[in-house]
């Protein structure tokens, strides 16, 4: 499984995630999340508690939120490609 990023808005808080997956070349999937109706499900709150919009879930199942984490993160894997 690749990693899943979900977003709200392209053009929001999840853009520089967006930006920094493509320029990774790492493998990854995009999932719209519709704000705020979505982030407020039980669905949603398994992902992020918080209901908030960038969230990274990897392969291993444990989720990154918080888009300076999730970058740190990407650049981190990048590193070693």
């Amino acid at each position: 499984m690749s990693p899943i990023l979900f977003y709200g808005v392209p053009e929001g808080c999840s853009f520089g995630s967006i930006v920094a997956l493509e320029w990774s070349g790492l493998p990854y999937r995009l999932c719209r999340v519709e704000m705020p109706e979505m982030v407020s499900t039980d669905d949603y709150a398994r992902i992020n508690a918080v209901g908030e919009t960038p969230s990274l879930l990897l392969e291993d199942g444990r989720t990154i939120s918080e888009s300076m984490a999730i970058l740190h993160h990407i650049g981190a894997r990048a590193v070693g490609n």
